[in-house]
């Protein structure tokens, strides 16, 4: 979250408290994707609300927003805060499988604005829900499940991406263009290709490809 003090020490730090988090789960026989989830994200929270930062200031707390999916079974299980997605990129159905926690989608479900209204308003890519200290009782992501249907890939990327690629189809011809069925080839190419369209934001993505 650029608005915020540290940015890219919470992003580093939530990436770290969850993997860990799950990692221990996965030790302790956790069979529960969604609890594993949970309890990442919860280490994510408390890992970003003991970075220091200046009371005194006028800017936010550290925080960012965070991303994580656990596969089993051909079911992968998505959790989220922010505005960080997922996607399911294949030849026959591209998907975006989350929904923004943010300003401009609250404003379109409501009824009080348009598309066109909504994504030309300054607060467009503000976000109403992410992992910070000032946020910190409402920790609890939004949980979906994805049954994999074929081959391809599931992708979670930051803003830094999708905000030059929102449509899940223009994001498979960017995979296409590759020639390389790999995902670390094809995650070099997205990241080059997001920085070309200007690199604005933070870009952070991985990719787990599914034969």
């Amino acid at each position: 979250v650029s608005s915020s003090q540290h940015p890219e020490l919470a992003a580093q730090a939530a990436v770290t408290a969850c993997l860990e988090a799950i990692e221990t789960a996965i030790v302790q026989n956790i069979a529960d994707p969604t609890t594993m989830i949970c309890q990442g994200v919860a280490a994510a929270l408390r890992a970003v609300t003991q970075i220091p930062i200046d009371p005194t200031s006028a800017i936010d707390p550290s925080a960012t927003t965070i991303v994580t999916a656990i596969v089993r079974d051909n079911i992968a299980t998505i959790g989220w805060l922010g505005d960080s997605r997922a996607y399911w990129i294949a030849p026959d159905k591209s998907l975006q499988l989350t929904q923004d926690d943010s300003w401009m989608r609250d404003a379109i479900e409501s009824g009080l604005y348009t598309p066109a209204q909504a994504e030309s308003s300054p607060y467009a890519h503000a976000i109403v829900r992410w992992l910070g200290a000032d946020t910190a009782d409402d920790g609890i992501p939004s949980i979906v499940t994805f049954p994999l249907p074929s081959a391809g890939y599931l992708l979670l990327c930051t803003d830094g991406l999708w905000n030059y690629a929102p449509d899940p189809g223009y994001l498979y011809h960017l995979f296409q263009q590759t020639n390389d069925p790999h995902a670390f080839p094809i995650a070099r190419h997205l990241i080059r290709y997001a920085n070309q369209q200007g690199g604005q934001d933070n870009i952070t993505l991985g990719i787990l490809a599914i034969d």
